[in-house]
């Protein structure tokens, strides 16, 4: 057992099934089953935060509607895959703040779909979209709107990450900063950032396709473009950039 999978006497322990629920701000009710979206429950981040944290082999899919305030986190959760993941049939929804993954570990923890936008009351650090300590996250067709306000769009701090088709706009400084042997694969992402890439204190930023616009560079023993743990010192843009909605 983990720390977390204890919480007094009772085991935090996910002990039901692989399952999909569905929420929706403006018309769900949490006395809902959310198993469909003519039944989704309300509050998506009381719901993350009642979840085990010990998910035992399973995978949990959250999808919502609606604008979210106040950010979004995935916290200390292992053992399982848990993604969150804004409906995109119609609009793209917005969080408000940030959406982090913080020492989620042995398993798969995704967001997907939704913008993240710099709120001054609740974006912490001036980050919009961050893994801290965390194992396979990915963030997937998330764009982080810094409004001239969010410093970094993307931050990974000791992490494997995976950024597929995202974007970054707007930000004082830095696309993506990855720090603490943190590795990050870009893939196919967009917009414009000051610096795009600064990879530092032995961390590994590599990827194909294209990236937003911006320097790369490399602090302390930081790799980018490098393609295995061998490739040391290494400053070399694989990319090609495409500004998207920052032309």
């Amino acid at each position: 057992l983990f720390a977390d999978d204890v919480r007094g006497n009772v085991v935090n322990k996910y002990m039901g099934e692989t399952k999909t629920v569905y929420f929706d701000t403006s018309t769900g009710s949490d006395a809902n089953d959310g198993t469909l979206w003519t039944s989704a429950k309300k509050n998506i981040k009381q719901y993350i935060e009642t979840l085990p944290k010990n998910l035992n082999g399973k995978t949990i899919t959250l999808y919502f509607r609606g604008n979210i305030t106040g950010g979004f986190e995935l916290n200390g959760f292992h053992n399982g895959t848990l993604q969150v993941s804004g409906d995109t049939s119609t609009t793209r929804y917005k969080v408000y703040g940030y959406a982090n993954v913080n020492h989620c570990t042995d398993g798969k923890f995704l967001f997907q779909g939704f913008d993240v936008v710099y709120d001054a009351t609740s974006t912490p650090n001036f980050t919009m979209c961050a893994a801290y300590h965390s194992d396979y996250v990915q963030f997937y067709s998330v764009k982080a709107y810094g409004n001239g306000g969010g410093k970094y769009g993307f931050w990974a701090e000791h992490s494997d990450v995976i950024l597929g088709e995202c974007h970054v706009y707007n930000v004082t400084d830095r696309g993506l900063y990855a720090v603490d042997l943190s590795k990050v694969y870009v893939e196919n992402c967009r917009g414009a950032g000051v610096v795009a890439v600064l990879a530092s204190s032995g961390s590994m930023v590599t990827g194909v396709g294209t990236r937003w616009s911006g320097s790369l560079v490399r602090w302390n023993n930081g790799n980018i473009g490098a393609v295995n743990s061998g490739n040391t010192g290494w400053t070399l843009d694989v990319w090609t950039v495409d500004t998207a909605e920052g032309t």
